[in-house]
């Protein structure tokens, strides 16, 4: 009933409200680590350690590791059925 959805989505928030402010640790970044991402990235890409997969490398990469999942059984897929 809606009268059960509304109380059940009610209690999430103030339990999930409840629990964020709850969280004393203060949420910080810096500009220093950004950089060092970036920095790390473009080494990476340059030196050749990223690689892109297309769609039949990643079908190939799953028969690989889930040698059962033939084209008439999904057994295994890890997105659920639409994925399939």
């Amino acid at each position: 009933s809606e009268r059960r959805t509304f109380l059940r989505n009610a209690a999430g928030l103030a339990f999930g409200g409840l629990g964020m402010l709850m969280n004393e640790q203060p949420a910080s970044a810096t500009y220093s680590a950004y950089t060092n991402r970036e920095k790390d990235w473009q080494e990476r890409k340059e030196s050749g350690d990223i690689q892109y997969s297309n769609a039949r490398d990643l079908r190939r990469q799953l028969a690989e590791v889930a040698p059962m999942n033939t084209a008439k059984s999904k057994v295994f897929c890890p997105n659920g059925p639409s994925a399939a």
